[in-house]
């Protein structure tokens, strides 16, 4: 069979047209930075990751006796504790374990059951004129007399 011609419709190239990528010796940039010849813009940065209770800093001391005069207050937090059990008015109940293993051991008197009163449901369902197989295989082939 041959198959049919079809068109297809190739959109894996980039939508972007009439922009030039500007190129740039990498190399060369970074050897102008190290030996500073290249101009860089100067930029301004406001580092806020530090503590603003500290008066020194790198002194736990000084945050400690900021908290302690009260010139710092710290925020109230609430937390919800989940750590207990969710189990609630339960009582547990105390048993001889001592009396339960002295049954055991002892051993316990079984009652007699006669088979008719049994109900034995643990085989397969079968119907009547289903051969028997065994190991999953098929049903063995009956022999031919001679």
């Amino acid at each position: 069979r041959k198959l049919k011609k079809s068109e297809t419709v190739d959109k894996s190239a980039p939508q972007v047209e009439g922009v030039k990528v500007k190129k740039v010796d990498r190399k060369g940039l970074l050897d102008s930075i190290a030996q500073g010849d290249a101009q860089l813009k100067k930029t301004e940065t406001k580092d806020k990751s530090g503590p603003k209770i500290a008066k020194k800093k790198g002194d736990a001391n000084a945050v400690f006796s900021d908290i302690a005069a009260g010139e710092k207050k710290l925020k109230k937090v609430q937390t919800v504790d989940k750590s207990g059990p969710r189990v609630e008015r339960v009582k547990v109940k105390k048993t001889d374990r001592q009396g339960f293993l002295r049954g055991i051991e002892a051993g316990m008197e079984l009652k007699h059951v006669e088979d008719e009163e049994v109900k034995d449901k643990s085989g397969p369902l079968l119907e009547k004129d289903t051969p028997a197989t065994t190991g999953g295989g098929a049903a063995p082939k009956a022999k031919k007399a001679d």
